[in-house]
């Protein structure tokens, strides 16, 4: 399609909006249960969480900006944080327990669970926990260090 001007946006994990998967998920079950996966055993499992007023003012100022052509921006958090980092950082917030799982092991039991039709996340989180990001949170900046308060 011609587009005259076009803005995609492609935020990382985005955490603080009361949400029930993802980032928001882990935070409510080391609010709940003081428990929190610590995922390891793959090399490409890295999150860049952001606060959801943060991806909404970022979002607001390229919204703002009216370029011409088409625009792809990505956004991250502050900080590149492996999964047991993560995990390190949620269970210091919330005094939960950091509950070391291996990646590998964890991926095939999740989609054997889905298999069967339990659905613990959706197929393509998978995918996009391992998969090649498109950007990092060197090449972002003015964000809120995991967690805000």
């Amino acid at each position: 399609m011609d587009w005259e001007s076009l803005l995609i946006i492609r935020p990382a994990e985005i955490y603080g909006g009361g949400g029930n998967e993802g980032i928001d998920r882990m935070l409510a079950v080391a609010r709940k249960w003081h428990v929190i996966p610590a995922l390891f055993g793959n090399s490409h499992l890295l999150f860049a969480p952001m606060h959801v007023d943060d991806f909404t003012r970022v979002a607001a100022e390229l919204i703002q900006h009216h370029d011409n052509g088409i625009r792809i921006e990505t956004i991250c958090g502050p900080e590149d944080l492996n999964g047991l980092a993560l995990a390190s950082r949620i269970a210091k917030h919330h005094r939960a327990l950091p509950l070391p799982l291996w990646w590998p092991l964890v991926a095939v039991g999740l989609k054997a669970l889905h298999k069967l039709g339990l659905t613990i996340v959706k197929p393509d989180q998978l995918t996009r926990l391992t998969g090649k990001k498109t950007g990092t949170a060197k090449s972002t900046t003015n964000l809120r260090r995991f967690p805000a308060n």
